[in-house]
């Protein structure tokens, strides 16, 4: 199981930036870092910062502040068409190559703000499709498989409905969603409009959680676990975090429109 890190290492190659004589680029684990020529030497036992992680405000990162109220935030930016992913900074002393410096220098990964039916003066995300993920880029590990291994990918699922939940089919009928097979054809989101979507696998689950009953102003009721994520007009809300003031994307159905 991988853990996030923040890696220290000794800089094996600074290559030439293709479009950039004043640049060049580090191989920092996968991932690829541009640096300023002159900054950094073949050697040099440096620290990489991925993207997605939150640095402290300390002189070791006092270059990175700005106008922006999200300075310390590291991010994925582009100079002179190539993208450099995350920051670099020299190693400051204690630090040994393969350390994780992540406790010693205070740096943290980035979470996102609450949304707003969780209490507080938080604002929720933009509308939208916005996946969630808390994993370790693949570039980290590309020695974990060769070319032609064969691999078992997972997805992760957020929340499940109780059995006799009703789920709309592709030509408009419900079935409760217990009753579903693989080969099944039901009505879905792509993450921009409502398709037509094949049922590959059903998973079947005794859960002993807590449990949410949603009444809407159709007077019907849904029952899931607290984690089960709708869709609103404010992008998606766990279940146990829905407010009366929010209003659920909802799909009319149209034969036609298929």
């Amino acid at each position: 199981m991988s853990t996030h890190g923040v890696s220290v290492f000794h800089i094996q190659e600074i290559k030439p930036h293709p479009n950039a004589d004043s640049l060049g680029i580090i191989d920092a684990n996968g991932w690829d870092v541009i640096i300023k020529l002159g900054d950094f030497n073949v050697g040099d036992l440096v620290i990489h910062v991925e993207p997605d992680y939150v640095v402290p405000d300390t002189e070791l990162f006092a270059w990175l502040k700005s106008d922006s109220k999200n300075w310390n935030r590291v991010r994925t930016r582009k100079f002179r068409g190539r993208y450099s992913h995350g920051i670099m900074v020299p190693a400051p002393e204690g630090l040994n190559e393969d350390d994780n410096a992540m406790e010693t220098l205070g740096i943290v990964r980035y979470e996102p703000p609450l949304p707003l039916s969780a209490g507080g003066d938080n604002e929720r995300a933009p509308k939208g499709f916005y996946p969630k993920y808390d994993v370790e880029n693949y570039q980290r590990y590309k020695a974990a498989f060769t070319a032609g291994e064969e691999v078992i990918a997972t997805e992760k699922i957020h929340g499940c409905f109780r059995a006799d939940t009703p789920v709309m089919l592709a030509n408009g009928e419900y079935r409760a969603i217990s009753e579903l097979q693989a080969g099944d054809m039901v009505m879905s989101y792509d993450g921009v409009k409502f398709v037509t979507d094949e049922v590959v696998r059903v998973i079947n689950q005794e859960l002993d959680v807590k449990w949410v009953k949603l009444t809407f102003d159709n007077e019907k009721d849904v029952i899931c676990t607290e984690d089960h994520e709708f869709l609103t007009k404010n992008g998606w809300i766990k279940a146990a975090e829905l407010t009366e003031r929010d209003e659920l994307v909802s799909i009319h159905f149209s034969p036609e429109a298929l």
